[in-house]
């Protein structure tokens, strides 16, 4: 069977695009519906003062030093620092909510005067509560508490 060289020109361009609309068409492309992978901010909480169940009077000050780091080098974005009643959350002290968005690790330091004596007043029983989140809160926050014992 010979070809004219229109004929094998008209049946080469054919198989060409055939093959480059093949080509294209196995792509491996994300859809558009594929959900984007999650970045695992590998959140961590180190409370290094005070320490759990310490004692505290009216008057003292109360040191805050608490390290909030992402164990896999991402972006540490949002902390929170409170200290609550233990018998009633809104029962705060103390309130620290603040957006960081450092590399790796943020270390948050506070000296804090006990003398609000009629929060106090309340309850001895205490919670330091320390939290860390990125803009996907409900995703990978992750918290830390102890307890305080503070008295009138």
């Amino acid at each position: 069977m010979n070809l004219s060289p229109i004929q094998y020109f008209k049946k080469s361009v054919f198989y060409l695009v055939f093959l480059i609309m093949f080509l294209l068409a196995c792509k491996d492309d994300d859809s558009p519906s594929d959900p984007p992978t999650p970045i695992d901010y590998g959140y961590a909480i180190e409370i290094n003062s005070p320490s759990n169940n310490s004692n505290y009077s009216i008057g003292d000050t109360l040191p805050i030093s608490v390290k909030f780091l992402s164990e896999t080098g991402e972006i540490v974005h949002f902390i929170g620092v409170e200290i609550y009643s233990k018998s009633n959350k809104s029962n705060k002290l103390y309130s620290v909510l603040s957006h960081q968005h450092v590399l790796e690790s943020f270390s948050y330091n506070d000296n804090f005067i006990l003398k609000d004596s009629s929060k106090i007043a309340l309850d001895s029983d205490w919670i330091l509560e320390t939290s860390l989140w990125s803009h996907e809160a409900d995703a990978d926050t992750t918290f830390k508490i102890l307890e305080l014992k503070i008295e009138n």
